[in-house]
């Protein structure tokens, strides 16, 4: 069976909804995320507004071939390549 990231979808749409909940009584995301979110999910402020800007509703309704495919990170280490630098020993990647 294959993984379709059901589970981190949900988790998505609770935070989302969680941040809904709390703004509409007149409270920043950021004091949603410092009181609410962190504590609880333990996750970065980052990956907090990534999550608020995510359409999970719309994935998790989608069949799961048809689902874009979630990347850990983004960044292409295959493409870089470490240098040294001839003149003070130093090394680089460019």
């Amino acid at each position: 069976m294959a993984y379709k990231n059901d589970n981190r979808l949900r988790r998505i749409i609770r935070i989302q909804e969680i941040t809904l909940e709390h703004t509409k009584r007149g409270v920043t995301q950021e004091w949603v995320y410092q009181n609410v979110i962190n504590p609880d999910y333990c996750i970065s402020k980052t990956t907090f507004y990534k999550y608020l800007g995510m359409n999970a509703k719309a994935t998790i309704k989608m069949p799961a071939d048809k689902r874009p495919k979630a990347t850990k990170n983004s960044f292409d280490w295959s493409r870089k390549r470490l240098k040294k630098d001839s003149d003070n020993g130093n090394s680089k990647i460019d």
